[in-house]
């Protein structure tokens, strides 16, 4: 499996709109399949609650305090770690099965296209969905090469794929074609070598599959301890997720096994942020507004229909909101966008940011409430990453 990065300041056109996004399966708080998870966050339903797990001390008086946070509840409850990203990869690969794309299409030439939680959450680099040794400590030595080699995101991404697959009752023998640990932006990464090895024939059917939870001890930490997890002392912070995101991608040719609501991808844009919110810089947008003015390529002369992974952040919101405001320079339409947050339902979900903003694009579609016929999902990685991507009505 190869290593999908994304392109310094590039954007990408998709011949002909060859590649389709057809269907959805998805695990995450709200509900453990797309439609209902979706038709929740319609709604505007939260299954926002307190961790049991996890209480933070207090900036402001000094006391514990707990934490909200969006979990997947009955579906992860009692597993950590790995089992934890198994248990929603089942899901949302039962789910994305479940579906209404003909089981034929199973048993042709299907490629994985896997997107795993950042690394760069944990110190030292090392895989955050790997669990150290048993009964490692401070004062122990460091983990041997071939215990280092197990944890690393190749091998886990072999353990969890292949049971995945086998729980979920997957039929055939899928290939594994593409790994991404890019954060919010691995979902275009990904969607973009499936495009890619679909218009090369290299592959009949794509599906990526990205999974990331923010509710383990240790991101929590490491949330608390850098200011950004939502609390008394950092009350603009975000409030963590859990997520996992199957997307079924087809060549324009097979449009006939598609449903109505499927998804045209037009256009794909990446570029790079000099001031990265992990480096304690603020953004003044400027990467994000090239990348959506890419992924449009002409004005938008009306409202244009805009998924963002603003997540309660004030870098975040920095971000955002400049580039908005450099795109309504080129864009008249940009003076009042259509904008979802996904966030605002769902929590941060890392590294599904990307294809769960798909994902409730395709049922808005299914459901008759899109309020445009394209829609422009923008992703913005903690680090220096950003994307867009166009993607339009059948």
């Amino acid at each position: 499996m190869t290593r999908a990065t994304a392109t310094t300041v590039a954007s990408r056109s998709i011949e002909g709109g060859g590649v389709l996004v057809a269907a959805a399966g998805m695990v995450c708080a709200l509900g453990y399949d797309a439609a209902s998870a979706c038709a929740a966050a319609r709604a505007g339903l939260s299954r926002a609650a307190v961790l049991p797990h996890y209480r933070a001390r207090s900036g402001v008086e000094g006391d514990e305090e707990a934490i909200i946070g969006h979990a997947a509840s009955l579906f992860t409850a009692g597993f950590e770690g790995e089992a934890r990203l198994l248990r929603l990869l089942q899901g949302a690969l039962a789910d994305l099965l479940a579906g209404a794309l003909d089981p034929a299409l199973w048993l042709r030439r299907v490629g994985l296209y896997v997107g795993l939680p950042d690394p760069m959450r944990t110190a030292g680099g090392v895989a955050l969905m790997s669990e150290p040794p048993a009964g490692a400590g401070e004062d122990d030595d460091p983990p041997e090469p071939e215990e280092l080699a197990r944890r690393t995101p190749a091998a886990v991404t072999a353990r969890l794929l292949d049971q995945a697959l086998r729980l979920a009752h997957w039929p055939g023998a899928p290939m594994r074609r593409h790994l991404s640990t890019g954060g919010q932006c691995a979902g275009a990464e990904l969607i973009a070598a499936a495009a890619n090895d679909i218009q090369q024939r290299s592959v009949d059917v794509a599906v990526v599959l990205t999974v990331d939870s923010l509710l383990d001890e240790d991101t929590l930490t490491w949330l608390h301890h850098t200011g950004r997890l939502k609390c008394d002392a950092a009350p603009a912070g975000l409030q963590p997720g859990e997520a996992a995101v199957a997307l079924a991608l087809l060549p324009a040719q097979d449009a006939a096994a598609a449903p109505d609501e499927a998804l045209r991808l037009i256009r794909l844009a990446f570029d790079s942020e000099d001031k990265a919110q992990i480096e304690g810089e603020v953004s003044s947008g400027e990467a994000l507004a090239r990348v959506v003015d890419a992924a449009l390529a002409r004005p938008a002369d009306g409202a244009p229909w805009l998924f963002s992974d603003h997540n309660g952040e004030v870098y975040r919101a920095n971000d955002f909101g400049c580039a908005l405001t450099r795109l309504r320079a080129g864009h008249a339409g940009f003076a009042a966008p259509i904008v979802w947050y996904p966030a605002l339902s769902f929590g941060d979900t890392g590294t599904c940011a990307a294809p769960l903003a798909i994902a409730m694009a395709l049922q808005a579609r299914s459901r008759r409430y899109a309020p445009a016929d394209s829609a422009l999902v923008c992703c913005a990685a903690d680090g220096r990453g950003r994307a867009a991507l166009l993607l339009q009505r059948l």
